[in-house]
């Protein structure tokens, strides 16, 4: 029968930590986000409280999705969020998609959005496989996206 006594005992101890310390690094590598805004407008005019979505154009079946969002704001400016608000989005080609749904009472930013003239968005700009919608994220420390023209 094997002993683990003097060297091999110390050396298998050693062996055993250097594998722990090793493994957390085998796991995903958490992606580089990177700062990113733009504009919304329809029919050139700002459009609030549309839900903005970038789909990375990369993404196969099995890989994990990354994606950014947004809500935009009154004046149709949003910026992109990934795991917290405002963090931005990895580089690289998106599709973009838009959604649309009017509140019925005060909710995300406490804003009312319209019901009596709702925005009206064309349904093919809210999947990823119809979006005419293409945006980019550079790798830097401020990305302005040029604005998305929406009829």
């Amino acid at each position: 029968m094997f002993e683990w006594s003097g060297w091999g005992r110390r050396s298998g101890l050693c062996l055993a930590a250097l594998l722990i310390a090793l493994v957390p690094g085998c796991g995903k590598k958490e992606i580089q986000l990177y700062p990113a805004s733009g504009k919304l407008l329809m029919g050139g005019k700002p459009a609030a409280g549309v839900f903005v979505t970038f789909v990375p154009v990369e993404a196969g079946q099995d890989d994990q999705i990354t994606r950014s969002f947004a809500t935009t704001g009154e004046d149709g400016s949003f910026t992109l969020s990934t795991r917290q608000p405002g963090d931005g989005a990895p580089a690289g080609d998106y599709r973009v998609t838009l959604l649309y749904e009017p509140l019925t009472s005060q909710g995300l930013g406490g804003r009312l959005n319209n019901k009596k003239n709702p925005i009206r968005i064309d349904p093919k700009y809210a999947r990823p496989e119809t979006t005419p919608l293409r945006g980019h994220i550079d790798p830097g420390p401020s990305n302005v996206i040029p604005p998305f023209e929406v009829p």
